[in-house]
């Protein structure tokens, strides 16, 4: 017969490194920013059994908000520079994945306003220039360099 075990289990682990956690919280984090650091200190507690420092779940919660604004920088421009209707629609849908609200947003917002894919067929440049400063700026030359006075002076 075996004796039950009276003492408490000691639950306080200070190993967990900030990037554990946010491998196993992030995702939380992330579809839910302004999460409080008191829920993810009790999903540790409950799920892991571990209680960490506030601070870390800060840097952790910190961490994981980062990734989610790099995220949602590559998806932007993934939709802004699709150059076709494919390559919109799989933008839209990872930014879809990452954002409902942010995704409802582009999709109420015509897309010629922003993305190249819409644009006018007729235009033969992926970029606007003015030929007149272009030239301008070409038959000055070395003179651009210089301070105003030395180059109306020297035009």
């Amino acid at each position: 017969m075996k004796k039950k075990q009276l003492c408490q289990r000691v639950l306080k682990n200070f190993e967990a490194s900030t990037s554990w956690i946010v491998r196993k919280l992030g995702d939380k984090i992330r579809r839910n920013p302004g999460i409080p650091i008191d829920m993810l200190e009790n999903e540790l507690r409950t799920k892991y059994q571990m209680e960490v420092h506030r601070h870390r779940l800060y840097r952790a919660k910190q961490a994981a908000l980062g990734s989610l604004k790099e995220d949602h920088a590559r998806c932007y421009g993934m939709m802004r520079q699709s150059i076709n209707l494919w390559d919109h629609n799989e933008a839209m849908t990872a930014i879809k994945k990452l954002d409902v609200k942010a995704f409802q947003w582009f999709s109420d917002i015509d897309t010629k306003v922003w993305c190249a894919h819409a644009w006018d067929i007729e235009v033969k440049c992926d970029h606007a220039t003015n030929n007149l400063s272009e030239a301008f700026n070409s038959w000055i030359g070395k003179l651009r360099n210089q301070p105003v006075l030395t180059l109306l002076e020297n035009l």
